[in-house]
């Protein structure tokens, strides 16, 4: 081999190390397992939530008992195992490189033994760790029934106070567990799924920042990010963002519209029991100030027309309504990030953010406050 031939292989060797495409991650895991009581061929999916919709990862069935899924993810994500019409599910913590078994029963999927995800294992340690808080609440329950029977108001707040009280317990025993997996999807998981409203922004804020850098890809970090980002623009003393969406009689109308007055948003639907119960005191707050200034554009997230104006009449809510029928999907819901309802915001005349969530005699305290 001559000189030029020496320095041409060496040249090519270079430019293909330099070039070489790095390995990929092998994010492939196995999901195999028995399930008893289903007969052959009883669908079994793998499923994931991803925006709010469900996607299937396999799917497969079931034979003599046993099944076998693959996925794919490149860190641990939740995932939901159902079988025949779906209704019945398991989550798993799934991890790439991992074959995790399950065994369950079709009568109680949500019951089924499953290992071979370590992740996993933390996620079940954790859950055991709430059944104590979910029992106390539970508890209160009769006592509710006993208080709305006697419609003795005073029970009513010692019970929310209690209920109050064990549900920061419940929220202090999962920031200790955040703070034990920082650095794994485990962590991010959990703190996605602590704050239903911008009312602890700061508190979030603090939990993402301690996390470490081998979650940045993970799902749940890059939601939490969409979250902070989305509730700071959304805080009190922010200006609302204007929104347009059709009325009962498909006439659009704009947030904008109504400056000048005190407007509540109030987000509802007509399955939504407590938004159904809170609807007679603000009746009877917009009769008394509407012509002080006060306003309610009500946004729906109701999914059929005929119930949304089946409420409306039934409830004798006679201010502005918009909806543009997608249920949780709403637009305008997606906007101001509404993960509970019955949630309200309350802006001044300049359409600037100064109280969320008052309803009762927080609310017209507020109300009679700015307009008497």
């Amino acid at each position: 081999m001559n000189k030029f031939q020496s320095l041409l292989l060496f040249t090519l060797l270079f430019l293909f190390a330099c070039s070489a495409p790095e390995k990929a991650p092998v994010t492939a895991f196995d999901v195999s397992g028995t399930v008893e009581n289903a007969a052959d061929s009883t669908v079994i999916k793998l499923q994931k939530r991803v925006d709010g919709e469900w996607v299937v990862e396999d799917s497969s069935i079931v034979v003599n008992k046993a099944f076998a899924l693959k996925g794919n993810t490149t860190l641990a994500e939740m995932y939901y195992l159902s079988i025949g019409d779906g209704k019945s599910y398991v989550q798993i913590f799934a991890q790439p490189q991992v074959t995790i078994n399950v065994s369950a029963h079709a009568d109680s999927l949500n019951k089924a033994v499953i290992s071979g995800s370590p992740i996993h294992d933390s996620f079940k340690a954790y859950n055991d760790g709430l059944e104590s808080f979910g029992k106390r609440i539970k508890e209160l329950y009769p006592k509710y029934d006993l208080a709305d029977s006697l419609k003795d108001k005073v029970m009513e707040a010692h019970l929310d106070s209690i209920y109050e009280s064990i549900s920061e317990e419940r929220n202090g025993y999962t920031r200790t567990v955040v703070m034990k997996n920082l650095d794994n999807p485990l962590g991010p998981y959990l703190v996605s799924g602590m704050y239903y409203d911008d009312s602890k922004l700061d508190e979030m804020k603090e939990l993402a920042g301690q996390f470490s850098a081998a979650v940045d890809s993970s799902v749940y970090t890059i939601r939490i990010k969409e979250m902070i980002d989305t509730w700071s623009k959304i805080a009190v003393g922010e200006p609302a963002i204007d929104f347009t969406q059709n009325d009962s009689t498909d006439t659009p109308v704009s947030l904008s519209s109504l400056r000048g007055k005190y407007v509540l948003i109030d987000f509802w639907a007509s399955w939504c029991g407590p938004c159904r119960a809170e609807n007679p005191n603000v009746v009877k707050l917009y009769n008394e100030l509407h012509k002080e200034g006060f306003e309610i554009i009500g946004v729906s997230f109701d999914t059929k027309r005929s119930n949304w104006l089946e409420a409306i009449k039934a409830d004798g809510l006679t201010w502005h309504h918009v909806s543009d029928l997608n249920g949780w999907n709403n637009a305008v819901g997606k906007l101001y990030a509404v993960r509970s309802i019955p949630h309200t915001i309350l802006l001044d005349k300049n359409g600037i953010i100064i109280a969320k969530n008052l309803r009762g005699e927080e609310l017209r305290k507020k109300l009679e406050e700015l307009l008497l």
